[in-house]
């Protein structure tokens, strides 16, 4: 079962405590701890076999000649029989250096320069965002730096967000993003994962982020304890990690 207070997968079995950060780990849990199946390779003259569909899956990639794994990164043309393949590859790409967008205000990083030259051509255009304190000519290409400069430069306090209520019936809850409050009402998932094969959907761009690191390979949020090492693809794990091993 998918906690959102903690962005993990928890084992519902009794007396079992097992958590997860991955769907594919999980499952990998259930069927090699709560089930007692085999999956038989039926492949002519082969009779491997595995406790989980996955494995068979990926074993069975390697009796054909097609390699239905490719990788994302652009102006790559790697291929592989295997997801465990294609992981080891895609980490390779993850360890070569990232290139920053230098732009006043903006540190997005890119796996590749043709990523970053390709971002850097939304900076070439007019800034519209004016500054609206008296006397002020300065532009900004997003409200979120213009809102930065107010609040630096000109000691202005942010502007309180607007507040909405819901309509839904029964339901009393006021907020700012009322947009993705209703996603809770409605079910709906609006954000899709696009990586090949993938076809998950989540109803909160963040969720989608973390869901990223994890194909990535990214874990962005480490542990800054002194000795420790450890390190996240979800913030709530990192929060969990320092409760449990580091506060008393």
């Amino acid at each position: 079962m998918f906690d959102l207070t903690t962005n993990s997968y928890k084992c519902r079995e009794t007396e079992c405590q097992k958590t997860c950060e991955t769907d594919e780990s999980f499952r990998k849990h259930l069927y090699r701890y709560h089930t007692n199946r085999v999956f038989k390779c039926e492949y002519n003259g082969c009779d491997k076999q595995f406790s989980n569909p996955s494995a068979l899956k990926n074993h069975v990639n390697t009796h054909s000649s097609d390699k239905p794994f490719k990788c994302h990164f652009n102006g790559c043309l790697f291929s592989a029989k295997t997801k465990p393949t294609l992981r080891v590859h895609l980490a390779r790409h993850n360890t070569r250096q990232l290139f920053t967008c230098d732009f006043i205000g903006c540190q997005k990083t890119f796996a590749t320069s043709g990523g970053l030259c390709y971002h850097r051509r939304r900076h070439r255009s007019e800034p519209t965002f004016k500054c609206s304190t008296d006397g002020c000519v300065e532009k900004f290409f997003t409200k979120n730096i213009r809102r930065k400069h107010q609040v630096s430069v000109h000691n202005r306090k942010p502007e309180p967000k607007r507040k909405y209520s819901c309509d839904w019936p029964g339901c009393e809850w006021t907020g700012v993003a009322i947009s993705q409050h209703k996603l809770q009402h409605t079910g709906e998932k609006p954000f899709p994962c696009l990586w090949p094969e993938c076809g998950k959907r989540f109803g909160r761009t963040e969720y989608l982020k973390y869901h990223m690191n994890i194909h990535n390979n990214v874990k962005p949020y480490a542990c800054h304890w002194p000795g420790c090492t450890h390190s996240y693809a979800h913030l709530a794990n990192l929060h969990s990690h320092i409760k449990r091993f580091h506060t008393k």
